[in-house]
């Protein structure tokens, strides 16, 4: 008899662990599912143009899931069925690497978005951290044209925007992201970059 229960016991055990991993891929595959959709950037404009603010949300993302999960796991065991609450949290194992080796690692270390504005390389590369740099800083916002080209050095491309604006870009040098300065009056008004993406 005791053979007999505890061959119940360990395929009941089975079944329970099995529908709990079942239960979990199926919910945490709908919340990737979601987040890929979400987050999906086909030209990857927003890995450039705005790659913190991308992988914060990411980030955020990621510890919900993981949060819930631990959640529903525990829950699990205080009723009884722990072996459900193991294989409900067994699937969390891939949103812990992604959040401790890949988001949370590049999103402490801001060096991987920005870079500080040295002139000397600005004007040989412009590149796009730099601009980001820029952007982020907000230094040049209020200033008149006259600064920024003694700073920045003279735009790429010069667009009239209406009777009193005007749009200066600075491309890198693949010319494919770009600095836009808006002016105002000939002061700017506005700085945000960009890309040839689409």
């Amino acid at each position: 008899m005791n053979k007999a229960n505890r061959s119940y016991n360990r395929l009941n055990n089975a079944i329970t662990f099995t529908g709990g991993l079942v239960f979990s891929l199926v919910i945490n595959g709908c919340c990737y599912f979601i987040l890929f959709i979400k987050y999906f950037d086909l030209f990857g404009y927003d890995e450039i143009t705005r790659p913190e603010e991308r992988d914060f949300a990411i980030l955020l993302s990621l510890i919900a899931i993981l949060t819930g999960t631990i959640a529903i796991a525990l829950l699990l065991r205080r009723t009884d069925k722990k072996y459900a609450g193991i294989g409900f949290y067994l699937p969390s194992a891939v949103t812990w690497v992604l959040l401790l080796f890949i988001y949370l690692p590049r999103y402490v270390v801001k060096s991987n978005y920005y870079q500080p504005f040295n002139k000397q390389i600005w004007m040989e590369e412009r590149p796009i951290k730099m601009s980001r740099q820029i952007v982020k800083d907000k230094t040049l916002v209020g200033k008149t044209r006259a600064h920024v080209e003694a700073r920045l050095g003279k735009a790429s491309k010069n667009y009239q925007q209406g009777y009193t604006g005007a749009v200066s870009q600075y491309t890198d040098k693949n010319n494919f992201t770009y600095l836009s300065i808006v002016y105002s009056n000939n002061i700017v008004a506005e700085v945000y970059v960009g890309c040839y993406c689409d």
